[in-house]
């Protein structure tokens, strides 16, 4: 069994975190995980009631698993980061994506995508490949993706 957690800037009420916390309280409902948290810099509303640790960004350092960035700046923190992590970054094209900020990322991070389009995209940018496209956002799903 697993850890994983997701470094997103601020939990809003934006389409994906919310996917995500409810794939989160679905893992943690089936004993997919072991353990789930997300960090974050900054909050607002969430609609989804989390059934999984939330902590401040400053406590990455403790963390040991899967750690998916959500935002190209919390990528490039996260990677100076000495811990027993592993380091993916879910690039999507709707995010605010700075594209020098991008080919870091891609030179130093292991990139996942959520779509065909994300995934062109990300390889006419950066002319990498991902490391996968994700099926969908299911935790149990993402984990086996990844291995």
């Amino acid at each position: 069994m697993n850890n994983i957690g997701f470094y997103m800037p601020i939990v809003s009420e934006e389409k994906i975190n919310v996917d995500i916390f409810n794939s989160l309280n679905t893992a943690v409902e089936n004993g997919d995980v072991r353990d789930a948290t997300v960090f974050f810099n900054d909050l607002a509303f969430n609609p989804v009631t989390p059934k999984f640790g939330m902590m401040n960004a400053s406590e990455i350092w403790s963390f040991t698993g899967n750690l998916f960035s959500m935002s190209l700046d919390a990528a490039l923190l996260a990677v100076g980061i000495v811990n027993k992590f592993e380091l993916f970054h879910l690039y999507r094209m709707d995010a605010k994506n700075d594209f020098f900020k991008l080919l870091m990322v891609a030179e130093k991070i292991k990139v996942v995508t959520m779509s065909d389009a994300d995934t062109k995209e990300f390889k006419r940018i950066t002319g990498k490949d991902p490391v996968v496209q994700l099926k969908d956002l299911s935790i149990k799903n993402i984990l086996e993706e990844i291995q």
